[in-house]
């Protein structure tokens, strides 16, 4: 199998052209702290980027696999190898 990140897969309609869509999530505050640190921006202009996208949670909503990122990075990865093995049994 491929991967393609598409962060506005859903924006843009793409998610019918692949089999399965994974999405990372975290909280909303943990958003925007990551996106202030990343990017240098304010956090005005990072809620404003955010509210530019569809929630997080709609996104959580649709996906066919979900990876939390909010939690320890021991259990992102864990998360991160858990869907890879679900995916690779999909393969058959």
């Amino acid at each position: 199998f491929a991967i393609a990140d598409i962060p506005l897969l859903y924006e843009v309609g793409r998610d019918k052209d692949f089999d399965a869509v994974i999405v990372t999530a975290c909280e909303p505050a943990t958003q925007v702290r990551r996106i202030v640190e990343r990017d240098g921006l304010s956090e005005a202009a990072a809620r404003q980027r955010l509210a530019a996208q569809l929630p997080i949670e709609e996104k959580v909503r649709r996906a066919d696999f979900v990876i939390r990122t909010d939690g320890t990075f021991e259990e992102t990865e864990a998360s991160v190898r858990d869907t890879f093995s679900r995916l690779l049994a999909l393969q058959g």
